[in-house]
């Protein structure tokens, strides 16, 4: 089984928790039998990534989603400049913790060019 789903969204903060609902949606009408770990692991990977696309500036941010039977793979895409890194926070800091997130969470994750922006993905395993 495989499907895919894209949706575009506002680049504002506000639509961090509509893409994440609208992922859940997507897997309780595709794959309701998903493992709950797994479904929670890729609402966090969406909320980190459009927050980041969202922080990272820009007009509108797309989120693809791609469910097969072992894997879901989450991409978001921004057209803002710059590449996202993943970095150490300090205790203190109130961010910068988002890719070290989607790095223990994810089985793969990593950063797509695309045009003057980029993707930013990362597979989850269902299995």
């Amino acid at each position: 089984m495989k499907f895919e789903s894209v949706k575009t969204f506002a680049c504002e903060p506000d639509n961090v928790g509509v893409a994440r609902a609208w992922l859940t949606h997507q897997f309780s009408g595709q794959r309701p039998d998903a493992p709950s770990s797994a479904v929670d692991d890729a609402e966090l990977v969406v909320s980190e990534l459009v927050t980041n696309a969202v922080r990272a500036g820009g007009s509108q941010v797309t989120v693809h989603v791609l469910i097969e039977d072992e894997c879901v793979r989450i991409g978001v895409e921004d057209h803002a400049p710059g590449t996202p890194e993943q970095r150490v926070a300090a205790s203190t800091d109130t961010s910068g913790r988002g890719l070290g997130i989607v790095d223990m969470v994810a089985a793969d994750w990593g950063v797509r060019k695309i045009g003057t922006g980029k993707e930013v993905w990362a597979a989850i395993r269902l299995t």
